[in-house]
């Protein structure tokens, strides 16, 4: 399945390679009912080749393309011309010979333009050069001879999309048309000749491959959606989709869509302020603070790294563009102190003095008292070296315990009974020998 065409009636046209569809015959084109059944009374045979591009024209024929040289034994190639009920339309033919098929040869897109004819794209060979992968015919499948865009030879189109005015938008992969250069995607004037007023430019996503375009979209708003194969368009970061202005658009704005939002924060936090601007030509930006520039901050986004108290106030981005000025409604920051973080220190807990010695066990009892056991050398107390310390980190005065002026305490263990047992270096405990 290479097209699909939806009716006004809600049933779709089909075209492709297929022979057959829900095991029924079906050679390369067939209509489906709103319930999605095949439509026996629908239906010109292609005996060879395959359906590749579908369009509806205004008086409701439809217009088929692909590689194929006759529909119904009817001699006509690249493109044919059914009627409203699926019968060929027999009066419509192309058969010039000044187009031939190639190895690679496939109509991509095929559509009909108002006051001049049909528009066929894809990949074919004209041998003077002048309709390489597009050409046009008019009412009767004629060739319009008058019709000269000159794609290089070895280009494809990947889409066509005829305007108003009788110019084209064609995108595929090329680099030049009629001797000049475009990269993938030209506007054409009626006459197939390039329109130099309008060149965007298109590089590839890999080094050894040129970029392409095969899908185009006019939106509402006059602008133009791209799609394919690429990175970038007119310089700017689009991969494989893009969007471009046709003409060149009246200014607008500065006009300011989203203000920055307030916010409150504790201290050391990150804060993001932005504005949603619309704007043309780009505008120029400056973010303040009470007041006074911030040097530097010309982007529509702010960003406040680890702030502090004194970084509470409001914030306001200033916009200027070629149609006036104007400013976003100020953005209140407050930033409020940290009382407590991961890692503060707990002021209350105060040990006493140690700078005598280093602490090796440390065990916490059940009503929440700590067991110390140190090394305090011989400058301390005999009782230094284990001792409880109370919840504030103070030395609990009703627990007592001496040791041997040198002795260490490296391990200690609390006893179901209540009991503690220490371990170390040591050989009295409470004047009785014990070697730790």
């Amino acid at each position: 399945m290479e097209a699909v065409l939806v009716l006004p009636d809600g049933s779709l046209l089909l075209g492709g390679w297929f022979t057959h569809l829900g095991g029924i015959e079906a050679n390369r084109l067939c209509r489906l009912t709103t319930s999605g059944s095949l439509e026996f009374a629908f239906g010109a045979g292609l005996s060879a080749g395959g359906v590749q591009a579908l369009a509806r024209q205004a008086d409701g024929r439809i217009l088929v393309g692909g590689p194929f040289i006759e529909i119904d034994s009817h001699p006509t190639q690249l493109v044919a011309r059914l009627n409203a009920d699926g019968t060929l339309d027999r009066s419509f033919a192309l058969t010039s010979e000044k187009v031939r098929q190639t190895e690679s040869f496939f109509v991509s897109a095929v559509i009909e333009q108002p006051g001049y004819g049909i528009l066929v794209g894809g990949s074919f060979r004209d041998p003077a050069g002048h309709r390489n992968s597009l050409l046009r015919v008019r009412e009767q499948g004629d060739l319009d001879e008058d019709f000269l865009p000159g794609f290089e030879r070895g280009a494809w189109l990947g889409d066509l999309l005829p305007l108003s005015d009788g110019r084209i938008l064609v995108g595929g992969s090329f680099s030049s048309v009629g001797g000049q250069p475009a990269t993938s995607m030209a506007r054409l004037m009626p006459d197939g000749s390039r329109d130099g007023a309008w060149l965007p430019t298109l590089t590839s996503r890999w080094a050894d491959l040129e970029p392409s375009v095969s899908r185009l979209l006019l939106q509402p708003d006059g602008r133009l959606v791209l799609a394919g194969a690429f990175a970038t368009v007119g310089g700017a970061p689009q991969q494989s989709v893009g969007r471009v202005f046709l003409e060149e658009p009246f200014p607008v704005g500065p006009r300011i869509l989203e203000q920055p939002r307030p916010q409150s924060v504790k201290a050391g936090a990150d804060v993001t302020l932005a504005g949603k601007v619309e704007s043309y030509p780009p505008p120029l930006f400056q973010w303040r603070f009470e007041d006074r520039d911030l040097p530097g901050q010309t982007n529509p986004v702010l960003l406040l790294r680890n702030v502090l108290p004194e970084n509470a106030g409001l914030y306001q981005l200033s916009v200027v563009g070629d149609s006036g000025a104007t400013s976003s409604v100020p953005a209140r920051v407050d930033v409020h102190p940290r009382l407590r973080w991961p890692g503060q220190p707990v002021l209350a807990f105060a040990p006493d003095d140690w700078a005598y010695g280093s602490v090796y066990a440390a065990h916490q009892q059940a009503n929440g008292r700590i067991l110390v056991g140190s090394y305090r050398g011989s400058a301390a107390s005999s009782a230094a070296s284990f001792c409880r310390l109370l919840s504030d980190g103070r030395r609990d005065p009703s627990f007592v315990v001496s040791l041997d002026p040198n002795a260490m305490v490296q391990t200690v263990a609390c006893l179901p009974d209540g009991r503690v047992a220490i371990g170390g270096e040591f050989r009295e405990v409470n004047g009785a020998v014990r070697s730790g």
